[in-house]
């Protein structure tokens, strides 16, 4: 891409696309086109993908998510195909106001912010209202999924930090929710499928038990992942590894409120060209006919899903 993605609800520094491309000596001439030159031919060879046409912008922010990587990259597409496939539950063609509506405001208002810190890192803030039950806790996961598919279209970030406010909250009831089972699917999604670069997660909350939160959302991630999960108690904590001017108006910055964040994204994730696009993305499974036996090895078979009843001749 010669330009960054335009979006409504994202921002990116002047510097953002030389950047990030040079975080993974991608910022040569030539160098990005030769590496996507090379993803789009790999993709259109594999046999066992259904979708084959991938923007040459998604192939590049793939990349991106895959630190330079295009050997990388390859696994996670390949990745990202077989869960739309495997794990149909976490995805669909939902409609994001309506069919969600139970769970935003009431449960959780949460946001992606317009600003990225300095060294591009793109924040976003989830706070939970409510304890939410096991039911509204799925539809939770298959909204960031949404998020997650609108960021892999429109972002070019070179990381990720997420705010939980739990400020307020039973955190022992809101663990006690929590399915370990449908946790792991949904992190495997986003660390595995979409890319999901984590420099940092913070659970804000005084509770005592925080730390038993954490634990459990350690379990589903990787020792070095599960280093980057903190408990803070308040936000000047937080401040410290973001700037607070670009945080929303009731969180002490000079962004929009919460709320009114939350609305905009809402908004614009529920636009009838990002709609589209999602539909078409769900399109993007996999033949598993079609797949060489040779490379359905033990990474695929440790996918979350129903691999245990897969027969292959």
């Amino acid at each position: 891409m010669e330009t960054l993605p335009k979006s409504p609800v994202l921002n990116f520094r002047p510097d953002t696309l030389n950047a990030v491309r040079k975080t993974f000596d991608l910022d040569g001439p030539g160098r990005m086109k030769e590496a996507v030159d090379i993803l789009d031919e790999w993709v259109k060879k594999q046999e066992h993908f259904v979708k084959k046409n991938f923007s040459r912008d998604y192939l590049e922010i793939t990349i991106i998510c895959s630190k330079g990587s295009i050997e990388r990259a390859k696994k996670r597409i390949d990745k990202m195909c077989t869960l739309r496939t495997f794990v149909k539950g976490l995805f669909g063609n939902y409609d994001l106001k309506n069919d969600f509506k139970h769970v935003f405001g009431e449960k959780i208002t949460q946001a992606i912010l317009p600003t990225l810190t300095k060294d591009h890192c793109r924040v976003f803030i989830l706070r939970f209202n409510k304890v939410p039950d096991t039911k509204d806790l799925v539809d939770i996961y298959r909204i960031w999924l949404i998020c997650f598919e609108y960021l892999r279209a429109h972002d070019y970030a070179n990381g990720y930090i997420t705010l939980c406010d739990y400020r307020g909250l039973n955190v022992l009831e809101f663990v006690s929710n929590v399915s370990i089972t449908e946790m792991r699917k949904v992190t495997t999604t986003m660390v595995d499928g979409y890319g999901w670069r984590l420099r940092g997660v913070y659970y804000l909350s005084s509770s005592k038990f925080i730390d038993t939160g954490i634990s459990v959302f350690k379990q589903v991630l990787s020792a070095k992942l599960g280093d980057r999960i903190h408990a803070i108690n308040t936000l000047e904590k937080f401040y410290e590894h973001v700037p607070k001017e670009i945080m929303p108006k009731d969180y002490g910055g000079n962004e929009k409120s919460l709320a009114e964040l939350h609305d905009d994204c809402l908004e614009e994730m529920s636009s009838e060209e990002f709609t589209k696009y999602r539909k078409e993305m769900n399109e993007a499974c996999t033949d598993e006919s079609l797949r060489p036996v040779d490379t359905f090895n033990s990474e695929h078979m440790g996918m979350p899903g129903t691999f245990r009843t897969l027969s292959l001749d």
